[in-house]
């Protein structure tokens, strides 16, 4: 059964991004909602971003970053075009030495909201604001299926405390009369639909772990 969408923020979004076998999913996450502030539409960069995360966490390219580092480094430190600095999906943390062009051009900046809670409705009122989520999900093992043929992740697994991701909620909808919710992932266009997957509630809700939205682009 095809979902009926409510609200859906694709058309403004560009093509869903591979991050390789590197830990970088909150630096695409939190690109993307940042990008999607800005129009039209223009990648930023996720290696800049997990670059600046690194060094405010004191750890390497091979390590994961919080969700309120890489808000800080949109506040602070800003980005650059995906152009002034393109991902590398190599998985050696070590293959080369790591850090920024000598010119990186300007620099974009964005104020974020985040808030630690499961607050499913409070995401989907933010897309009916025009407004991308990062959320940052406890995920098990249905989420690496992408849902099948319908792109709909729906299962009962327990909920895994250790093994958590960043997506970026687009959309949400219904599907055979349940509330669900579309995140665009960063495992490239073969996942899911096109990159993309529908939650249900049932899915989401004991996995939301905490998510935000931008209050303001410089």
């Amino acid at each position: 059964m095809i979902v009926a969408a409510s609200k859906d923020l694709r058309p403004e979004l560009g093509a869903a991004r591979d991050q390789g076998c590197r830990p970088t999913c909150c630096a695409f996450a939190c690109s993307d909602l940042h990008a999607a502030a800005r129009s039209p539409w223009a990648e930023l960069s996720p290696e800049y971003a997990h670059f600046q995360g690194a060094r405010r966490q004191c750890t390497g390219r091979g390590d994961g970053m919080r969700l309120r580092t890489m808000l800080d480094v949109l506040h602070h430190d800003g980005q650059p075009s995906e152009l002034a600095w393109p991902y590398s999906r190599a998985r050696d943390p070590y293959a080369a030495k790591w850090e920024p062009p000598p010119n990186v051009g300007e620099l974009f900046r964005a104020t974020a909201r985040r808030v630690a809670s499961d607050d499913v409705d409070a995401v989907r009122a933010a897309i009916d604001r025009g407004c991308p989520v990062v959320m940052v999900l406890a995920i098990s093992e249905a989420f690496f299926f992408g849902g099948g043929d319908e792109g709909v992740i729906d299962s009962a697994e327990a909920v895994d405390g250790l093994r958590f991701h960043a997506v970026l909620a687009v959309a949400h909808g219904s599907h055979t009369g349940e509330s669900v919710t579309l995140v665009r992932n960063s495992w490239g266009t073969s996942w899911g639909l096109n990159g993309h997957a529908w939650l249900t509630d049932r899915y989401l809700k004991p996995r939301l772990r905490e998510w935000a939205t931008l209050t303001k682009v410089t």
